[in-house]
This record gives structure tokens, C-alpha cells and sequence, in this order.
């Protein structure tokens, strides 16, 4: 009997840690497209600056950037992506924030060169065909995009 109890508290612990993991990963959240495309505009001169330095360099090492909780730089493209926020666990996993493209032209998630995008709405996107994959990019300003993944 004693067995049986423990067994029953163990998995109680293990369905609230559970819980507690999925209130922390959805607490992070998504940052608004309003606040992404606010930071843009009002940091647009010190981010363009940033941009040039990942570009010259190659490679976007340890640049960090306030509001911004990861930068890197795909050198096929050009894109240099300024991640924002990230929501969700595993196939439920969505990331936003924005990127320069050098171009002025939308891109692909990370530079990714096979997402063939088509007009929606104010912006671009892409669904994948035989899943739950998509993505959405819609230009902010001159060489400024805001971007959503959803995996």
C-alpha cells in the first residue's frame, strides 16, 4: 500500500513540474508586433550601425542588443535576424522579432532561401504543404522586416 501512494505522489510531482514548465515556456511569450516594430523604429539608426558591423564581419559572434534575446547573421542572404521572443515546447514552438535585409526584399526564416513567400495582408508568407509549419514577414521600414515562425 505504502508503494502505491508514493507511486502517486511521484506522479503528481512529475505533473506539476510538467505544468510549471509549460506556464514558464508560455510566460516568456511571443513579443507584440507593435513593440518589435516600435524598438525598430526608435533604435533604427544604432540597429542599421549593428547590422553593417555582423555584415562586415560575417558572422553576428556575441553582438547583443537590448530587447533582443538572440542575433544571427546568414551569409547567403545577407539577413542579419534579431530574435525577439520564442513561445511554446517542441512542435509547438513559435519565434518573432525582426531582421535587416540589405536587399530591402522579404526573406525566409534564417535566411532559409526555400520558403517561397506569396502576398497576405500587409506582409508575406509561407505554409508549409504537408504540415503545421508556418511563417509570416511583413516589412516595417525601408530594409526592416518584422517576422513570426511557427513550428
Amino acid at each position: 500500500m505504502r508503494e502505491k501512494g508514493g507511486k502517486k505522489y511521484e506522479e503528481k510531482a512529475l505533473l506539476c513540474g510538467c505544468c510549471c514548465l509549460m506556464l514558464f515556456l508560455t510566460a516568456c511569450g511571443l513579443a507584440s508586433q507593435a513593440s518589435v516594430a516600435a524598438l525598430v523604429e526608435r533604435d533604427v539608426q544604432a540597429l542599421e550601425t549593428l547590422a553593417g558591423e555582423i555584415a562586415l564581419a560575417g558572422a553576428a559572434g556575441d553582438a547583443e542588443y537590448p530587447g533582443v534575446d538572440r542575433i544571427s547573421y546568414d551569409s547567403r542572404t545577407g539577413q542579419v535576424q534579431f530574435e525577439c521572443g520564442v513561445s511554446g515546447f517542441a512542435s509547438q514552438t513559435s519565434y518573432n522579432g525582426f531582421y535587416y535585409s540589405s536587399g530591402d526584399v522579404p526573406l525566409g526564416f534564417g535566411g532559409t532561401g526555400d520558403m517561397t513567400l506569396a502576398p497576405s495582408g500587409a506582409g508575406w508568407c509561407w505554409e508549409e504543404t504537408e504540415g503545421d509549419n508556418w511563417y509570416y514577414t511583413e516589412r516595417l521600414r525601408s530594409g526592416w522586416y518584422y517576422y513570426e515562425m511557427h513550428f
